[in-house]
């Protein structure tokens, strides 16, 4: 062999081996890629990674690849929402635990229901189930009522009464007598519901006695359990319309006994959305109750057919009467039944009027905030609001002549000078049910 033919043939070797080095180099790259993407996470979404798997894979391997990266991403993202939501479930579990005794209290103060213990009874319909419900929070508040205090025991006790009140002859409303139990003489008038009523406030709730409510406590879980799983389609109206009011005094019933007594008005908006229940399976919270379902406000967007299957299909204004937030401008608190709601909210609604609204001998009337706010679902303004409000009362009512000698004596324009409008108080107080 020649040297020139030597020296070609030592060329071409060399330029296999290097061909075959680089197709060695190719495949181990593969290789490790491969193996780097069965065990960590894929990124081939950066150009640098872009540009080596281009020169390494196919075009159909790398788009599989990167679907395969995507699909890797939301399993990361998934996982981290799945231990978020233990965690929330794990916090949730512990303020059960903790059920009714977080009130200002030290962890040696709480009080561990034991649930296991109580006999579960057959709870029935959902009406029923919301009956039982705002009972057992009433006997729970009932038995954290401190007896003995004079100011809080009885709307109609005599220390309330103040001597300003009594000795100008024009009742003057004031926070010691909410509910305008003297009349223009100083004498008490007859209010009806509300003269019996035990007044329940910030100075008579006493949590130290949780104690007693064991096994309301372990009633009120039970019952809180069982309505995540009741179905509202076959309710009528009536039914619809009971139970949604005894579930949302209920809601918030529950959310002062977790939370503890909101300190101002703010507080209390903020605990009102807290004052969440599980109904069929869709978490509600009171203001949503109130506004979605009870005033059939309109929603939109993709929760809205939600909001129809549980709404009432029109409002009922005399829910107004009704629904008690736990402060000195609500209305009493009671249980509704889906047999006789409409009577019992006719009723509501003219002992309420009759404890609420004053006038005195010198025809200045007084009427509560609450009232002035939903005007509009009884009438026009000021003045027809006190015609209708003249409709409302019993024959045998003495507001009822006063409100009669008002509409008589005065002109529009004076009329409406005459009334004062009572400022919302938000301060906690229950009028429970005796």
């Amino acid at each position: 062999m020649s040297t020139n033919q030597y020296h070609r043939k030592k060329l071409d070797l060399e330029m296999q081996v290097n061909q075959l080095q680089a197709v060695l180099d190719r495949e181990q790259r593969l290789n490790r890629f491969l193996r780097f993407a069965i065990h960590e996470p894929l990124v081939v979404s950066h150009s640098s990674c872009h540009s080596c798997l281009s020169s390494v894979i196919p075009v159909q391997l790398q788009v599989l690849l990167a679907e395969l990266a995507i699909v890797e991403e939301e399993i990361i993202c998934l996982e981290r929402r799945v231990e978020d939501l233990k965690l929330c479930l794990f916090q949730e579990r512990k303020q059960q635990k903790n059920y009714f005794c977080c009130l200002g209290k030290t962890s040696q103060d709480l009080v561990t229901v034991p649930s296991q213990q109580v006999e579960e009874k057959s709870i029935g319909t959902p009406n029923k189930m919301s009956e039982e419900l705002i009972k057992s929070l009433i006997s729970i508040f009932h038995k954290l009522h401190r007896p003995g205090n004079q100011l809080d025991c009885e709307i109609t006790s005599v220390p309330k009464l103040t001597i300003s009140c009594i000795n100008s002859r024009s009742f003057m409303p004031c926070k010691s007598d909410p509910m305008q139990v003297l009349d223009i003489d100083g004498t008490m008038r007859n209010i009806g519901f509300y003269k019996n009523c035990i007044q329940l406030t910030r100075n008579s709730f006493d949590p130290n006695r949780i104690y007693l409510c064991v096994a309301d406590i372990a009633r009120v879980q039970i019952l809180i359990d069982k309505l995540q799983d009741i179905e509202l389609n076959c309710l009528t109206y009536k039914q619809k319309l009971a139970f949604w009011i005894n579930i949302y005094n209920a809601s918030i019933m529950h959310a002062f006994l977790q939370h503890g007594l909101p300190q101002t008005s703010e507080k209390l908006l903020t605990l009102l959305n807290k004052a969440a229940v599980n109904v069929g399976g869709i978490v509600l919270n009171a203001l949503a109750i109130e506004h979605f379902i009870l005033r059939n406000s309109s929603m939109n967007g993709k929760d809205a057919k939600s909001w129809r299957k549980y709404g009432l299909g029109y409002p009922e204004p005399n829910v107004t009467f009704a629904l008690c937030r736990g402060n000195w401008s609500s209305p009493a608190l009671r249980v509704y039944t889906g047999e006789d709601v409409v009577n019992e909210l006719e009723r509501a609604k003219v002992e309420y009027l009759e404890a609420s609204v004053c006038i005195t001998n010198k025809k200045k009337i007084f009427m509560p905030k609450l009232l002035h706010w939903h005007m509009k679902d009884f009438a026009d303004d000021i003045v027809s609001l006190l015609e209708w409000i003249y409709s409302q009362l019993p024959r045998s009512a003495s507001l009822k002549c006063s409100v009669m000698e008002c509409l008589n004596g005065n002109t529009k324009a004076s009329l409406i000078k005459s009334v004062e409008i009572q400022p919302y108080d938000a301060e906690f107080r229950y009028l429970l049910p005796c």
